[in-house]
C-alpha cells in the first residue's frame, strides 16, 4: 500500500493529468456499477442477460436475474483494478502508454455502460 502511495506521488509530480484520468476513471466505474444496481429487478424471474444485435436481428438470451451482476461488478473490478495498475504501467513503461491505458479503460466502460442500459431497459419494455 505504501509502495502505491508512493507511486501516485510520483505519478502526480510528473504528469497531473493522468490523475486526474485515474481519478475519472475510478469515478466512472462507480457510477456504472452504482447505475447497474439500481436498475436490476430482482422481481423478475427470467430477464435478459445477453445480447447482439446483428444487422436488423435481435437475439436476446433469457437468465435469472442473478446474471445481470455481472455489469456492475465487472464496471467495479475495472474502474478499481486499472486505477491502481495505472502507476505501475507508469513506472514500467512511460506516461504514453498509461494515458492509452486509461483512455482504452474509459472507453471500454463507455461501451459497458451501453450494453447494460440497452440490456436492462430492453427488460423493463418487455417485463
Amino acid at each position: 500500500m505504501k509502495e502505491l502511495i508512493y507511486n501516485f506521488k510520483e505519478i502526480w509530480q510528473a504528469d497531473r493529468k493522468l490523475i486526474w484520468r485515474v481519478v475519472l476513471l475510478f469515478v466512472l466505474g462507480a457510477i456504472v456499477a452504482t447505475v447497474g444496481f439500481v436498475m436490476i429487478e430482482p422481481k423478475q424471474l427470467q430477464v435478459l442477460s445477453h445480447y447482439t444485435d446483428l444487422g436488423k436481428v435481435n437475439n436476446y438470451s433469457d437468465s435469472k436475474w442473478q446474471f445481470q451482476f455481472v455489469f456492475p461488478v465487472m464496471a467495479l473490478l475495472i474502474g478499481v483494478l486499472h486505477s491502481v495498475l495505472v502507476p505501475r504501467i507508469f513506472i514500467k513503461s512511460g506516461g504514453a502508454f498509461a494515458r492509452l491505458f486509461i483512455s482504452a479503460s474509459v472507453v471500454i466502460l463507455f461501451i459497458l455502460l451501453l450494453v447494460m442500459l440497452r440490456v436492462i431497459d430492453t427488460n423493463r419494455m418487455l417485463g
